[in-house]
Formats: C-alpha cells, sequence, structure tokens
C-alpha cells in the first residue's frame, strides 16, 4: 500500500496546488534557470533570492501570509533592481505593481508635477506631452484623473498594512 500525505517521506508542505507555491516557483524559475524564457530580466540582471526563500518554500508561505498576501495580489520588488527579499517585497494590485516597472519613465511625481504646469503655467496638453515626452492621450488620463490618480496618503493602514487614502473619516478616527 503507497503512502500519502505526511505519511510519505516525501510529503514536504502540502501546499504544491497553493497559488502562492506556484508564484514562488516562477520566482526561483525567473532567477535561477537559465533556459527561462524571462531569465535576462531577472536572473541575468542579477536579481537573486534571499537566503531564507532561496529553499524553502515554507518560510516565503509564512512571510506572504504574515505580510497582506491575497489572491487578487501579486509580488512587487518595491526596488526593482534589488532581489527578492522581505524588505524589498510586497503584495499589490497589478494595477499598482504596473506603476513600478523599468520601463516605465512616468512617476507619481512626475504626473503631479504635469498637473501643476497644466494649472500654473497654463501649458497645453500636447505642450506637457512634449515637454515629459508622453502621448497627448496619457497627458489626458493624468489631468482627468483617470490614470495617476493624485492620491495623499494620511499615514493610516489598513488591516492589510497597506497606506490608506486621505479621507475625513480617517481624519477623524
Amino acid at each position: 500500500m503507497q503512502k500519502t500525505g505526511k505519511e510519505n517521506p516525501n510529503f514536504k508542505h502540502g501546499l504544491c496546488n497553493h497559488r502562492l507555491y506556484s508564484i514562488y516557483y516562477t520566482m526561483r524559475s525567473r532567477c535561477l534557470n537559465q533556459q527561462n524564457l524571462k531569465y535576462k530580466d531577472w536572473g541575468g540582471r542579477g536579481i537573486n533570492i534571499c537566503s531564507d526563500w532561496m529553499d524553502d518554500f515554507l518560510s516565503f508561505y509564512s512571510w506572504s501570509i504574515a505580510n497582506g498576501y491575497d489572491d487578487n495580489l501579486q509580488i512587487d520588488r518595491i526596488k526593482n533592481n534589488k532581489g527578492y527579499y522581505p524588505k524589498n517585497c510586497r503584495w499589490v494590485t497589478p494595477a499598482e505593481q504596473s506603476f513600478n516597472r523599468r520601463n516605465n519613465k512616468l512617476t507619481q511625481d512626475i504626473a503631479n508635477k504635469i498637473r501643476k504646469e497644466r494649472v500654473n503655467k497654463n501649458l497645453s496638453y500636447r505642450q506637457l506631452a512634449k515637454k515629459h515626452s508622453i502621448s497627448f492621450q496619457m497627458v489626458s488620463k493624468i489631468i482627468t484623473n483617470k490614470s495617476w490618480i493624485e492620491t495623499q496618503f494620511c499615514g493610516l493602514k489598513n488591516r492589510k498594512n497597506r497606506l490608506m487614502p486621505v479621507t475625513m473619516h480617517n481624519l477623524a478616527s
């Protein structure tokens, strides 16, 4: 009779079908496997994985659960040129992660600057697009708050340890 589960000597954690295991496996492959098509953008650039996580999925799993992991979030490296380690990683929405990319030359500070220049210097959308080397459409989205929405944070964190935007409710508490 074949042993299953914890009775099996090869049993490690029982989480191989968990979404976090897939994220962990993909992270390792991009950083370590030179045959991975994305290796050049991770491991090939020197992006590594901390020793605590390198060969210990349960350590990564525990950190993830304690630091706001949710099924609708993705792992994000805060400093894009640094590796995967607890102080450089966080769980973010796909929209938040899209702002933290190497090829993204636009930042929240630049978006805020564009808004100020539109008001204070009365620059046209075309002038702003040319000045900041972005499309007319992107300037329009920034000015109308459809992209790079201007948000101030009050320093309070929600239950998933994320900064919350300033609202009258937050300031009253």
